[in-house]
């Protein structure tokens, strides 16, 4: 059991299996730029379609912020935030596309690293980039929709009431 542990761990290290880790982890945080511009233009949506939220949420600025430059400041970059969702959530949708396919195609090769009985590649083992992309692609797009659908399933933190 102990030798078994000691050869996984050292063929984990051979395969640079930390630093496909760092890698991966890296692209994790990465996507979280454009994942967090969806969600702003989200709530831009939102605010714009609801305009006593946006005067509340105005009010309560005013209310919490004792320097009325400051305040001044943070409505106006509210107001261009509201005003610009389109652009900020399309730009956000094509960089997180983008960042997502990498993100896949890095975990793709991280495993297959991880799996080959011969660390070195052949060259003939090269696949053409289009095709990469396409695999990456439907991957990503697989991923997310098996999430959507585990999503609804979650238990409620909240019992339903009778």
């Amino acid at each position: 059991m102990v030798a078994h542990l000691i050869r996984a761990t050292e063929r984990f290290n051979d395969r640079l299996g930390n630093q496909f880790g760092a890698a991966i982890t890296y692209f994790s945080f990465l996507s979280m730029i454009p994942i967090m511009m969806v969600s702003f233009a989200a709530a831009g949506f939102i605010l714009a379609s609801h305009p006593n939220l946006l005067e509340d949420i105005f009010s309560k600025i005013l209310m919490n912020v004792s320097d009325p430059t400051l305040a001044s400041t943070l409505k106006n970059t509210i107001n261009t935030a509201v005003q610009q969702r389109t652009t900020v959530g399309l730009v956000g949708l094509g960089i997180a596309l983008y960042s997502g396919v990498n993100w896949m195609g890095n975990l793709r090769e991280a495993i297959r690293a991880q799996s080959r009985d011969v660390w070195e590649r052949k060259p003939q083992d090269q696949e053409k980039i289009w095709l990469k992309y396409l695999r990456d692609f439907i991957s990503l797009i697989g991923l997310l929709i098996a999430l959507s659908l585990r999503c609804p399933l979650l238990p409620s933190p909240v019992p339903p009431s009778r």
